[in-house]
């Protein structure tokens, strides 16, 4: 079977149609895509404004929103568990860093958010659990920022030893 030039030409032209198709779909949901982003990112953006003016009320359910789209972050959980501490939603707050930890393993490395999880452990009266992140705090080198960390862990280990 021999193809004459028309059919080349029809076969090429559809071709090029499925391609210029394929592009501007691709563009289209492309753009649909940034603009869901743009509105997560200003999402998060504003929760963590509200968080350091001391706002936790009103981040929580920015970033619950934030977090139902994203339910694989690391940073939105865990300040989602701050925002949840500080509004009181301590059993809450567990659970986020729990899920920070399992979705982050090195998270037991960083030393400022093993001694947050250490002290959301310890006000939940879960004292074995938080025994167990505070020594793990011992082992690590005290923060830059928190130059009295050691004495920190020191102190929340003493009294979780107490009460358990």
């Amino acid at each position: 079977m021999k193809l004459t030039d028309t059919a080349m030409r029809y076969i090429v032209a559809v071709l090029i149609l499925t391609v210029v198709i394929g592009f501007i779909y691709v563009n289209i949901a492309g753009k649909k895509e940034e603009e869901k982003y743009v509105q997560e990112f200003n999402t998060y953006q504003n929760a963590i404004s509200l968080m350091q003016q001391g706002d936790f009320k009103q981040a929580v359910p920015l970033l619950k929103q934030v977090e139902a789209e994203q339910q694989d972050s690391v940073p939105i959980k865990q300040y989602l568990g701050m925002a949840l501490v500080n509004t009181g939603e301590v059993e809450e707050a567990v659970t986020k860093y729990q899920e920070v930890v399992d979705l982050n393993p090195y998270k037991i490395e960083d030393a400022e958010f093993m001694l947050q999880f250490g002290e959301v452990l310890s006000i939940t009266g879960k004292h074995k659990e938080a025994k167990i992140v505070l020594e793990q705090c011992q082992k690590l080198a005290a923060p830059s920022g928190i130059p009295d960390y050691q004495e920190k862990v020191n102190l929340l280990l003493a009294e979780v030893s107490k009460s358990s």
